[in-house]
C-alpha cells in the first residue's frame, strides 16, 4: 500500500474504480463504483470525490452510468448510479497496478492466480512488479 499513499486524491480516486473494475472475477465486466463508497474507503468527503470524478470525466477517464431492472422475483427494483473506467484506463500504470493487486488478493485467498490476469499482461511486466515488490517490502 506504500504505492497507493503515494498518489494524489484523483489518482486515488481513479486506483478505487479501476480496483472494483478488475473484480475477484476477473470477468472483464466493470463493477459500477458509487460515489459513497469511494469517499468512505478514502475517508474523504463525497463533494471532493465528486469533484475528482468530473476531472476525470472530463479527460475521458470515467464515464457515469446507471443500471436498473427488476430482482430475479420480479417483486423488488433496483437502481444503482456510479461510475465505470473507459477501456483507454486499461492501458495505465494505475489500472495495471489495481489489476496486480486484485490478483494477489485472489491468490491469497483461494490459492489460484485467475487466467485472465495472465493472459492480459506479459512476462516483462511480471519481473517489473516483483522488483517493485521486493522494494516496497524492503521500505
Amino acid at each position: 500500500m506504500k504505492y497507493f499513499n503515494k498518489l494524489s486524491l484523483e489518482e486515488k480516486v481513479l486506483y478505487k474504480v479501476c480496483y472494483r473494475s478488475c473484480g475477484l472475477d476477473m470477468s472483464g465486466f466493470d463493477c459500477i463504483t458509487t460515489t459513497s463508497y469511494i469517499a468512505e474507503s478514502l475517508n474523504v468527503s463525497q463533494y471532493k470525490v465528486r469533484k475528482a470524478l468530473k476531472n476525470l470525466e472530463s479527460h475521458g477517464l470515467v464515464k457515469r452510468v446507471c443500471e436498473g431492472g427488476c430482482a430475479d422475483d420480479e417483486l423488488r427494483v433496483f437502481c444503482v448510479k456510479g461510475w465505470i473506467i473507459n477501456p483507454v484506463v486499461r492501458h495505465t500504470m494505475i489500472y495495471k497496478r489495481a489489476n496486480w493487486e486484485s490478483s494477489k488478493c485472489v491468490g491469497h485467498c483461494w490459492d489460484i492466480v485467475p487466467s485472465q490476469f495472465y493472459a492480459t499482461q506479459t512476462a516483462e511486466w511480471f519481473i517489473w512488479q516483483e522488483t517493485l515488490d521486493r522494494r516496497y517490502k524492503s521500505l
